[in-house]
């Protein structure tokens, strides 16, 4: 099991282009303090230059910017 920061991440869920969404084991990652259950979205910088994908990677992030729900964090 893997640590980032104050998280615990497990099991890869699934992955994309140019990112994966990882989880614990119960398909959660887990907030070590709180034990607040999250997805995880990992992007590697490195992959992302070399497939020239950064534009993408700014609109999705302008885009979840946006979201407001209670279920989605705030970036």
């Amino acid at each position: 099991m893997a640590q980032l920061g104050f998280y615990r991440i497990g099991k890869t869920l699934g992955g994309g282009t140019y990112g994966k969404v990882a989880c614990m084991p119960h398909s959660v990652a887990e907030h070590e303090l709180t034990q607040q259950r999250v997805a995880i979205k990992i992007l590697s910088r490195t992959q992302v230059q070399q497939s020239h994908m950064s534009r993408k990677v700014k609109r999705e992030i302008n885009i979840l910017k946006l979201f407001r729900h209670p279920h989605i964090i705030r970036l």
